[in-house]
């Protein structure tokens, strides 16, 4: 499940991945946040996927709480409401993805990932 944790010290993410190459170019997409890197490699992908997703968060930090609320609902992101530093986004699959990016041909694959800024 997609989720966002925000705690006094830490931000907590677990979201879900699409990877694939197309084009001799490595693709990575976020769905729920609708982010995407690419490059040469995996790694060069990966690394500006992590730049692109520190961004992010940086970007909610800047902002007041409840415009937080707002933007992660413009995404999607609902709060869940016995905990208000909980968000979740409803899951997004493979065929989705490949509907939503036109994809095809190509051979996505599925990871999540979790981080803590």
């Amino acid at each position: 499940m997609n989720q966002i944790h925000f705690s006094e010290s830490a931000i907590k993410m677990s979201v879900t991945t699409f990877k694939w190459m197309a084009n001799d170019i490595y693709q990575i997409y976020i769905p729920s946040l609708k982010l995407s890197s690419y490059g040469p490699t995996s790694e060069a992908a990966a690394e500006m996927m992590n730049f692109s997703m520190k961004e992010f968060i940086c970007d909610l930090e800047a902002i007041d709480k409840e415009n937080i609320e707002s933007a992660l609902s413009n995404l999607g992101w609902k709060s869940d409401t016995s905990k208000s530093e909980i968000f979740s986004h409803s899951y997004v699959d493979k065929y989705d993805v490949t509907e939503q990016l036109e994809l095809e041909d190509v051979e996505l694959i599925e990871e999540i990932i979790s981080v803590n800024y």
